[in-house]
């Protein structure tokens, strides 16, 4: 199971989706909006602007709360944005092989240090 968010901003908000994959489905546990974080390359000088930020926003229901159909279109949605089931297996399979590469390293890095110290018979 691979856990990823996923976010698409536009207009200065943001969906955010907090998802799980096994290769043969996408599950959405959560979906937040909000504002979109803000961008430090922006001409905009917004400091005297006053904003809500000191109060907390409500970013929605539980996603299981909402009807099957509303879930439906949220997981189609991510489907138009590639994020499918088959992503979620490419990226199932990039962290086994990432973990396979991690792992060769670290034994090379363990036999290199056990290996250099080793004293050779006289």
């Amino acid at each position: 199971l691979v856990s990823s968010r996923v976010q698409v901003s536009k207009r200065g908000q943001t969906l955010s989706f907090e998802c799980d994959s096994n290769g043969d489905f996408v599950l959405i546990n959560e979906l937040i909006h909000g504002k979109a974080e803000a961008d430090n390359d922006s001409d905009v000088d917004d400091s005297d602007v006053e904003d809500e930020e000191d109060e907390p926003q409500y970013t929605g229901p539980a996603f299981s709360d909402l009807d099957d159909t509303l879930q439906q279109a949220f997981l189609d949605y991510l489907e138009e944005r590639g994020v499918t089931a088959e992503l979620g297996q490419y990226l199932r399979q990039l962290i086994a092989d990432k973990a396979a590469v991690e792992y060769q390293n670290w034994l090379q890095r363990v036999r290199d240090f056990m290996g250099s110290g080793k004293r050779r018979p006289s």
